[in-house]
């Protein structure tokens, strides 16, 4: 059976069978008429100005999707990870208050998963709270850093160390949006749908045989891929213990993203989860939590989509620094989450500096490993 997503105020229902429910959570419609959906919402809601920030490579791609709806004034933005930092916010705080906008405004983000972390926190901290609306329009961003309330920017060079937990009042996830995307795009996301796969439905993960490349229907991957996303979620809102799972391949992704920005030579935040998946899979194998024979299919899968990037043992040192400053460290010590059997996961796993070395041995070799 198809596991269709269908909300309707806070109200999920996941195959028929389950129901879950949390006022808290946003309405997130995927496919049908975006610009009916907008109507829909405006009608129940009363706001005093609407504002739609759109990144400016979605722009023509939006005007065709939602030519019909009510977006207010409409700001293209040049966005990307260099600017998503506290100096940007404060010129989008600057143009809210030159446009009057109060706490009865909206604010409609139009664009990828850069755009929804900054602008979801320049909404959710202006004048304590806005209200705003996610339509995502990359992959990423619609199976992944749209859903679950997470908002943050990066600062002093390290990804995301400042955010906050705040939801959008609506999300509308259409998948037409993705034939305007290039292919490296379409890897960008497929990422963390492999991710949701591996660490929540073993039969997801080897339902996923195409390159993502060649998928043309995407929306049963997206239900599925969001549909566990929110059931993490929905038992743990604030990432306390079984959201962490979600992290799977973040710890070095983030530390090794991070990395690449600091010499501009940024790689795709799915390329980073891709590789940290790999590098803390092999971790995880080195420290008996992950089986050979698990390694070995899941990484097959990883390597017949994301090459394996060069990398001396003087990046890999530098890298491993990041890692200390990672969001799910306590203590001083590095927390990570691992994959213990494909469909499984498990949180807060500590590892010390010859664990990663121990891991990189296995991961450098890996091509190897699995064949």
């Amino acid at each position: 059976m198809r596991c269709g997503l269908k909300i309707i105020k806070g109200i999920y229902f996941f195959d028929a069978l389950r129901l879950i429910q949390d006022p808290m959570l946003p309405e997130i419609h995927i496919s049908g008429n975006p610009s009916k959906r907008l109507s829909s919402f405006f009608e129940d809601s009363h706001y005093s100005k609407v504002l739609t920030l759109v990144d400016k490579n979605a722009l023509g791609a939006m005007l065709q999707t939602l030519e019909k709806a009510q977006l207010g004034k409409v700001m293209p933005l040049v966005i990307n990870e260099q600017n998503k930092n506290l100096k940007f916010c404060e010129k989008l705080w600057e143009k809210f208050s030159d446009l009057k906008m109060d706490r009865k405004s909206l604010i409609i983000l139009v664009g990828g998963g850069v755009l929804g972390d900054l602008g979801g926190f320049a909404a959710s901290n202006f004048k304590r709270g806005v209200d705003f609306v996610n339509i995502p329009t990359t992959l990423l961003s619609m199976t992944d850093s749209t859903i679950g309330g997470k908002q943050g920017i990066n600062f002093q060079g390290l990804k995301n160390q400042i955010g906050s937990f705040a939801h959008p009042k609506l999300i509308l996830v259409e998948p037409k949006f993705l034939k305007a995307l290039p292919d490296e795009e379409i890897f960008n996301g497929y990422a963390e749908i492999l991710k949701h796969a591996a660490i929540r439905d073993r039969e997801f993960f080897f339902d996923l045989n195409l390159s993502p490349d060649q998928i043309l229907d995407w929306e049963p991957i997206l239900e599925r891929s969001i549909g566990i996303k929110v059931s993490v979620v929905e038992e743990d809102p604030k990432e306390e213990g079984l959201r962490k799972i979600l992290n799977f391949g973040h710890t070095f992704g983030h530390a090794m993203e991070t990395y690449f920005i600091k010499r501009n030579q940024a790689k795709s935040h799915g390329y980073c989860v891709a590789i940290g998946m790999l590098v803390e899979s092999s971790i995880a194998h080195t420290k008996g939590i992950l089986e050979k024979e698990e390694l070995k299919t899941f990484s097959n899968k990883i390597l017949r989509n994301y090459d394996l990037p060069s990398m001396d043992r003087e990046d890999l040192f530098e890298i491993f620094g990041n890692m200390r400053h990672d969001k799910k460290n306590e203590q001083g010590k590095i927390l990570m989450s691992f994959m213990t059997s494909i469909g499984e996961a498990t949180f807060n796993n500590e590892i010390s500096e010859s664990d990663f070395w121990n891991g990189i041995e296995i991961f450098q070799d890996l091509k190897n490993f699995s064949s």
